[in-house]
């Protein structure tokens, strides 16, 4: 029984840990994901200074928070910014990244 417990203590705490070093570890990656993607995706520049992912913010969803977000237009409204926000959060539902659906994304504009 003592060993049972042992072992599933120590399997939870591998993952709370892995939990915490797995968004350091792909944090720059995903931020130039996201830029890219972005970019492809919109008619507009997009662009924010800083990127931040959590696992535990709002679990069972990840967390992804943008810092001083904007979206600029490109051609004749070049100079024109259409979206400023000093943060935007979004919680995306992890098991809608493995599916063919798209993606699962909610959460509040601050």
């Amino acid at each position: 029984m003592k060993k049972g417990l042992k072992i599933a203590a120590i399997t939870v705490g591998v993952i709370i840990i892995l939990m915490l070093l797995i968004p350091f570890a792909f944090q720059g990656k995903i931020a130039g994901i996201v830029k890219t993607e972005g970019n492809k995706m919109l008619n507009a520049q997009f662009d924010f200074k800083d990127l931040s992912i959590s696992l535990f913010r709002d679990f069972p969803q990840a967390s992804v928070i943008l810092e001083d977000f904007w979206l600029k237009g490109t051609g004749e409204f070049a100079n024109d910014t259409l979206v400023q926000a000093g943060k935007v959060t979004a919680a995306i539902n992890l098991f809608s990244l493995f599916g063919n659906s798209g993606y699962d994304i909610s959460k509040n504009f601050y």
